[in-house]
C-alpha cells in the first residue's frame, strides 16, 4: 500500500482563535483513493509540541512500515509515497526555518537574500548551489536550517523527495504578481 499524508491547519471561525490541524491519509494504488481523516487536532493556535501531535500516528505508523497490514490472511506492505502539505505546515513538521527565513530554502544550501524592493527574501542563485539531500538532511550540515528534530525523522521516507514543495506558495502567492511585474 502506497500511501500520501497531508498535514495542515486552519482556523474553524473567524472569530475566535480555535484551529483545526487534521491529518489526511489516502491510499494512492486503491480503487477508492480519497482521503480520510486518521487524526485531528482542535485547538488555539497550531498545536505547541509538534512531537505529542505525531505521536500517536507516528507510532502506528511506524509499526505499519515495519511489520506491513494483515487483512483477510493478506499481508500487505505500508510505503509512504508522500507528505502534501503547504510551506508553513511543511516547516512545521520538519522543524525548519520557514520558506520566508534566511536559511529557509527546502532544497539547497544558499542563504537568501532581503530583496528591499519586493520586501520579502529569495535565493538568487540557480547555479553552483549546494543540494540538500537525505543525508544532509538527517546531520542537519546547515544548521541555521534546522530549528530542531523532527519526529519524521523516525519514519522510512527520504526528507527531501518525500516531501514535495507546494504550487500555491511557489507561484501564486506573490510570484506570479512580480513577475507580471516584470514582464
Amino acid at each position: 500500500m502506497k500511501i500520501q499524508i497531508n498535514i495542515d491547519g486552519t482556523q474553524i471561525f473567524k472569530t475566535n482563535s480555535l484551529d483545526l490541524w487534521p491529518i489526511l491519509v489516502r491510499v494512492t494504488n486503491s480503487l477508492d483513493a480519497l482521503p480520510f481523516v486518521v487524526s485531528l487536532f482542535i485547538g488555539k493556535g497550531k498545536p505547541t509540541n509538534i512531537e505529542d501531535f505525531l505521536k500517536p500516528f507516528l507510532e502506528e505508523l511506524i509499526a505499519l512500515q515495519t511489520e506491513g497490514l494483515q487483512f483477510e490472511d493478506i499481508s500487505y506492505s505500508v510505503e509512504v509515497s508522500s507528505f502534501v502539505c503547504d510551506a508553513p505546515a511543511r516547516a512545521f513538521l520538519k522543524v525548519i526555518t520557514g520558506h520566508t527565513g534566511y536559511f529557509g530554502c527546502e532544497r539547497c544550501n544558499q542563504k537568501g537574500v532581503y530583496d528591499l524592493y519586493y520586501r520579502c527574501t529569495t535565493f538568487p542563485q540557480l547555479t553552483d548551489c549546494v543540494l540538500r539531500t537525505d543525508a544532509s538532511f538527517r546531520a542537519k550540515l546547515q544548521r541555521q536550517h534546522h530549528k530542531g528534530s523532527s519526529p519524521l525523522l523516525d519514519l522510512k521516507i527520504d526528507m527531501i523527495s518525500c516531501i514535495p514543495l507546494d504550487y500555491m506558495h511557489l507561484v501564486l502567492l506573490g510570484v506570479f504578481k512580480r513577475l507580471l511585474t516584470i514582464w
